[in-house]
């Protein structure tokens, strides 16, 4: 049931040529789901985007988020969108969209129910990778890092899931993101509480 699918991502200040690959690698795969990106002031060429059968939402920032990066105020975005839809999905796809192409239909893999995170080269942890470490630590503090220190690295970027499940996660996930820290190299912060979560 294609329109039980649903892949959901930012495109905030992005152009065409930034969305393209994604879009155009999507659509070779014979998928057939909905697709929704979130788009800013900045987001060049939607035109262009939306003649790939995608559903495009100027995003917002709810009070409270104004100080929020995009990278987790996007989090936000999928939770409010789902609990205003009518609509129930099988499976969801929250992705990255600039650095992401497809070469098989994602939703053609056999998903269990739950969350399903991606996980990144193993030999890299989360405690020897300067970033996740600085995010996890700057954001929820050093005894959050020591609980997973050792754990492999999950990309915030691409995670699959059933509805509830998604429901549940994003929940969780945005509870974890505010009040946002403020502070050089926190951009990604979001990773760090995805990986705790995860």
């Amino acid at each position: 049931m294609p329109e039980s699918q649903l892949v959901l991502g930012l495109a905030a200040g992005y152009h065409y040529g930034d969305v393209r690959p994604f879009l155009v690698s999507l659509e070779r795969t014979g998928y057939r789901g909905q697709l929704v990106l979130f788009v800013s002031e900045t987001t060049r060429d939607i035109e262009r985007i939306t003649k790939h059968d995608v559903t495009t939402i100027p995003l917002y920032r709810a009070a409270g988020l104004e100080d929020i990066p995009y990278n987790a105020l996007r989090y936000f975005l999928y939770l409010d969108y789902l609990k205003a839809s009518n609509h129930r999905f099988r499976r969801i796809l929250i992705t990255d969209v600039r650095d992401v192409v497809f070469q098989l239909d994602p939703f053609k893999y056999p998903w269990p129910d739950g969350i399903n995170c991606a996980l990144e080269d193993k030999r890299m942890t989360i405690g020897k990778c300067p970033y996740n470490a600085h995010w996890i630590r700057e954001h929820l503090g050093s005894k959050a890092l020591a609980e997973v220190e050792n754990k492999p690295i999950s990309c915030s970027g691409t995670t699959m899931a059933d509805h509830d499940s998604m429901l549940t996660y994003l929940k969780t996930l945005t509870a974890g993101l505010i009040p946002c820290t403020p502070g050089k190299h926190m951009a990604g912060y979001d990773q760090g509480v995805h990986n705790h979560l995860a």
